[in-house]
């Protein structure tokens, strides 16, 4: 993959739309789409992680639901475990 070195006026002027345009997708509370999500993680795995592509792509409604997800997948108890970047949602 070629690096790029330095960014062409015309890329420069770009920037602001490009922020502003994956500002408000960040800051957006609309729900993802998980089926469209299958689709690139995949491709986000090899190209961008250089890892294996996963066997299996679990989508959860909200970070609690996957962590139940987790549990009961395998076999374990929330109190297994300590993810506190979770508990706001509790």
């Amino acid at each position: 993959m070629k690096k790029i070195e330095k960014l062409t006026p015309e890329q420069e002027a770009k920037i602001p739309e490009y922020l502003n345009r994956y500002v408000k997708i960040g800051l957006s509370c609309e729900p993802a789409d998980g089926e469209k999500a299958k689709e690139w993680i995949p491709e986000l795995y090899e190209k961008i992680l250089e890892r294996t592509k996963p066997k299996d792509i679990l989508i959860a409604p909200s970070p609690k639901a996957a962590w139940e997800m987790i549990c009961e997948r395998e076999d374990v108890t929330p109190e297994d475990f300590v993810w506190p970047y979770i508990d706001g949602q509790f």
